[in-house]
């Protein structure tokens, strides 16, 4: 799906920062980076439900982005 946006040459990497609240205010929201050849790999998905159901917020709801681990990346 990512690959559909066309990212410019120039773009490295695709930043994830999570909608949840931790549990401790004092507690950073969740940031990340990944590499854009890792976000565009075709075993990159976005999860949007588990086991025929919607995602549960244990299990990273409403969305979870799973990505292959790189000694798997082809």
């Amino acid at each position: 799906m990512l690959g559909r946006a066309r990212p410019k040459q120039a773009v490295t990497s695709r930043q994830m920062k999570g909608v949840d609240h931790p549990a401790i205010a004092a507690t950073p929201r969740f940031l990340g980076g990944v590499p854009l050849p890792k976000a565009l790999h075709e075993d990159t998905i976005v999860a949007l439900r588990m086991n025929g159901r919607p995602l549960s917020k244990a299990h990273g709801a409403p969305a979870r982005l799973v990505m292959p681990t790189s000694g798997s990346a082809r």
